[in-house]
């Protein structure tokens, strides 16, 4: 959420103001902004000489990076198969020339990184209800009874 007020998102607003003043906020700052203060945080932990071996060590041992842009933690994981470092989010809808939150911080699955299949499971997750696609007709009419008049009038109700 690009106006929660909360102090990393603030940071990041700073940050961009000073440096890129001319760049529009948005999700895509936010990662930057998060992928920025990670590999700071794990260059910063190199002790002795900076190498690729120590970068790549201190790359791997992140764990537990809080910010409060994530709904939990975020960790390092170069696990083959099924995992999903950054393993929740929230659903956000347009409200008012901006976006709210709309469905509190959900797990996503993880999955194997097969792609076969991949487009089957997301449609049966929507089709469930539980990967919300607010941005498709059909869903904006199932989810506008649970937040007002309809996400896409700007009118969300809480």
């Amino acid at each position: 959420m690009l106006n929660s007020g909360l102090p990393d998102q603030n940071h990041m607003e700073q940050v961009r103001q000073k440096y890129a003043p001319d760049v529009p906020s948005s999700s895509f700052a936010q990662m930057g902004y998060l992928a920025g203060r990670i590999a700071t945080d794990a260059l910063l932990s190199i002790n002795g000489q900076i190498t690729t071996k120590s970068v790549n060590k201190a790359f791997r041992s992140v764990t537990n990076f809080a910010s409060d842009m994530l709904c939990k933690p975020w960790y390092y994981s170069s696990t083959v198969g099924a995992n999903v470092s950054n393993n929740t989010g929230r659903t956000v809808a347009p409200y008012n020339g901006t976006f709210v939150q709309v469905q509190p911080c959900f797990e996503i699955a993880a999955r194997s990184n097969s792609r076969k299949g991949t487009g089957t499971r997301v449609k049966h997750r929507r089709q469930q209800g539980v990967i919300p696609d607010l941005a498709c007709p059909e869903a904006a009419a199932r989810y506008s009874g649970k937040f007002g008049r309809g996400w896409n009038e700007g009118e969300l109700s809480r």
